[in-house]
């Protein structure tokens, strides 16, 4: 069953928060078991991310590297919550304004 937790995380700069931003934009890098990532920027220094496992073994691995990746980053965990996917849902992608679909 896929394991999900949601992390609030304080970067301490601005420039800490777009790294790690940027470096989640390929997160099995640095988790390797993660199965899908999601960031947002809460305010200049602080980031939440969504991240989702494929089991609860996988997002503890996944625990640890984190926890190794903020000390080298000096960033300080707000709050973290965990447990079992309880639903989902995805839409496929919108096209951008401009994007034509060409049909026979």
């Amino acid at each position: 069953m896929s394991y999900v937790r949601v992390t609030m995380v304080d970067l301490k700069t601005p420039e800490n928060l777009n790294t790690v931003i940027n470096q989640l934009n390929q997160a099995d890098k640095i988790f390797p078991e993660i199965q899908m990532m999601m960031t947002i920027a809460t305010t200049e220094t602080t980031g939440l991310a969504i991240a989702v496992y494929e089991d609860e073994a996988s997002a503890n691995k996944g625990a640890k590297q984190r926890a190794e990746y903020f000390k080298q980053l000096n960033a300080e965990m707000e709050v973290s919550f965990e447990g079992p996917l309880a639903s989902y849902y995805y839409k496929d992608i919108v096209k951008p304004v401009g994007t034509t679909t060409h049909r026979a």
